[in-house]
């Protein structure tokens, strides 16, 4: 952790430089490659806002890359990164893939779930488990809006600063960032060529189905997922494809609540690469 935070500090002081010389595909000789961590100054309170940037080595400022945003489920946006051994910077350097993590403005993620109203859909030994004797607070919901258009500046800033290829950007996570994927998927259909979510099923019943049809979507679950209920994972492409969206259920044999996901990593970037966003 001692040489975690020097390193933190240096590309912080640093983001803003890069973003005043670097704001085209022209000037992205001098962008970083590699694993960053970087930051932005939110336009409403001017609070330093992180976020995780993966570049592949064979980026260069000629090529449009695709974009994976990566919504993290927790208070960290390192979690995605070490489930499975390091899987999703591996998979990204040997496929190509940009990718990205916003911090969804606040630390606490999990509270604030990129203003998504969705509710992830529990497994029945975690239905029944005791609820907590103190509820935590609400967060307010300035808040829980400014999550939500976080995801979309540090999106629309990669694309420019990167020269990613804006008809082959994709939205995933695992656990309750699912819920997050859900709703910014049918919110903005417009943005994204696919999505994926990983063992966060939600309340079929109130979403807007209808507004998938242009993103197709996969669904991953394991089998050893004892946290969130892998029946309404299927329920939810079955509602899905019956409302016309182009939806992919993957069964993950031994799979976990937080790692089913990294075991098929290749077959759901596989789903990306086949659907490119339609001009």
């Amino acid at each position: 952790m001692n040489r975690f935070v020097p390193y933190f500090m240096a590309v912080v002081l640093c983001a803003p430089a890069m973003a005043a010389t670097a704001t085209d595909a022209k000037d992205a000789s001098t962008l970083p490659r590699g694993d960053l961590r970087l930051a932005y100054a939110f336009p409403e309170t001017g609070a330093t806002i992180p976020y995780r940037l993966f570049v592949p080595s064979k980026w260069n400022k000629n090529t449009k890359l695709p974009l994976l945003v990566y919504l993290h489920a927790g208070d960290d946006i390192d979690f995605p990164y070490v489930r499975g051994n390091n899987a999703l910077l591996k998979a990204a350097e040997e496929r190509g893939y940009i990718v990205l993590t916003p911090n969804g403005y606040r630390g606490d993620a999990n509270q604030l779930r990129y203003n998504s109203p969705y509710q992830v859909v529990p497994s029945p030994k975690r239905a029944a488990a005791a609820a907590p004797a103190v509820a935590p607070k609400p967060p307010a919901a300035e808040d829980k809006a400014r999550a939500e258009q976080d995801v979309l500046i540090v999106t629309d800033k990669v694309i420019r600063e990167y020269n990613a290829d804006p008809n082959r950007v994709y939205l995933s996570s695992n656990s309750f960032g699912g819920s997050g994927v859900f709703y910014l998927a049918q919110k903005y259909p417009e943005r994204w060529a696919a999505f994926a979510i990983s063992s966060s099923p939600i309340v079929t019943e109130g979403y807007p189905w209808e507004r998938l049809k242009p993103v197709p979507m996969m669904v991953i679950h394991g089998e050893a997922d004892d946290t969130n209920s892998i029946d309404a994972a299927k329920k939810d492409v079955e509602v899905a494809k019956k409302a016309g969206v182009n939806a992919e259920f993957v069964q993950v044999t031994n799979g976990t609540h937080l790692e089913a996901w990294t075991l098929v990593l290749p077959q759901m970037l596989d789903f990306f690469d086949r659907h490119p966003r339609k001009k």
